[in-house]
């Protein structure tokens, strides 16, 4: 049941710095969005538990109006190969203007495609090895204390820029939609 799921993701810690991680990005005028193949019925709970139901979801739902529940995926993509309900390379590159750096932070099998289309990227787990195993250029990270950590240092070394090749997959991107 519905009521279920939100109890059982009230219960679900996040990330210890996610919160002041969303602060730097807010106190610096950086915007945030979250990109989930997950299903907004638990996403939206944690976030409201969180005091962060301000930041815009791109992600799944769960329709509970009829006798069984039914998945509904609004970021389908026929033209996408990521294989994800949710497609997070649309997510990201339909949320940044042309002239706006693509920072994207992501630790699974749903990242993959997005994380092509990032001029920075932030990656641990299954991301980590895909990047290292598609020579991607990304920072390593554990939490976001770490990410906050080292996109302060880009910031403040002037190494935040435009990765050539994700802009091209970029164009590529919206050229075949």
């Amino acid at each position: 049941s519905e009521s279920s799921i939100i109890d059982y993701a009230l219960e679900t810690p996040i990330d210890a710095y996610f919160k002041s991680f969303v602060e730097y990005c807010s106190d610096n005028g950086y915007p945030l969005h979250v990109v989930s193949d997950g299903f907004g019925s638990y996403i939206h709970p944690i976030l409201e538990r969180e005091g962060l139901s301000h930041l815009p979801v791109n992600c799944n739902y769960l329709d509970f109006t009829g006798e069984t529940i039914q998945p509904v995926f609004p970021g389908a993509v026929e033209n996408c190969e990521c294989f994800c309900a949710s497609c997070k390379r649309n997510s990201v590159i339909n949320k940044a203007d042309e002239d706006e750096i693509i920072v994207f932070i992501g630790d699974g099998y749903s990242d993959y495609c997005a994380a092509e289309h990032a001029d920075i990227i932030f990656a641990k787990k299954h991301l980590a090895a895909y990047c290292n195993e598609h020579k991607l250029p990304h920072y390593p990270f554990q939490s976001f204390f770490d990410v906050k950590r080292l996109l302060q240092e880009a910031v403040s070394k002037g190494k935040l820029k435009k990765r050539n090749q994700a802009e091209m997959n970029r164009k590529r991107a919206f050229e075949y939609e």
